[in-house]
């Protein structure tokens, strides 16, 4: 391998040689991304700009597309177009599970017809946002949510969420307990 393609395949991989996450589902309605009818994948064409940077060479996906576990059919068509041009894994980002346990199943099974996929295609990420502090009953229902998706089979299950608040002034994060450890060990 020369030093051109070596440049290639790490520019490809992503960071650590791992495919990019990418969603604009988080991204402010003011922000040029989320003014695009299609979001963030209609920039991702293939013919636009892959073949241009020398990525079509590649054996695996630059990005791994992220949604939101209520994405909306012309969300669902944008990835669609996506796989149709290269395979690759979906991640499907549900924001405070321990909120919405009830219907998580059926989002999913509603995402995975949509883009014609078995639950080995996905990655299904729980978002429990800022943790100030682990209350037990949403620990209950985050777990019963993790539950409800852990037998159906999918490359993996991962939980998200931190204690430090978007705002941080004044915030001294090192003498404070993590809520979100604590989170994260009553769930396991």
């Amino acid at each position: 391998m020369n030093l051109q393609e070596d440049r290639r395949s790490r520019r490809g991989g992503g960071i650590g040689g791992q495919p990019a996450l990418g969603g604009h589902d988080l991204a402010h309605r003011r922000q040029r991304i989320r003014r695009r009818p299609a979001g963030s994948t209609r920039t991702l064409r293939p013919r636009d700009r892959t073949h241009d940077r020398g990525l079509t060479e590649l054996d695996k996906p630059c990005l791994i597309p992220v949604i939101s576990s209520r994405a909306d059919q012309q969300q669902l068509h944008s990835i669609r177009m996506l796989l149709e041009h290269q395979d690759r894994p979906v991640v499907i980002r549900t924001q405070h599970p321990s909120s919405i346990a009830s219907d998580l199943p059926q989002e999913i099974e509603r995402i995975a017809a949509a883009l014609h996929r078995g639950p080995e295609a996905f990655r299904i990420v729980f978002d429990e946002g800022y943790l100030e502090a682990v209350e037990q009953h949403r620990v209950d229902a985050l777990a019963q949510s993790i539950n409800k998706v852990l037998t159906a089979g999918f490359t993996s299950v991962s939980l998200l969420s931190g204690s430090t608040p978007p705002k941080r002034t004044n915030y001294e994060t090192h003498i404070r307990p993590r809520a979100e450890v604590q989170l994260w060990e009553a769930v396991r």
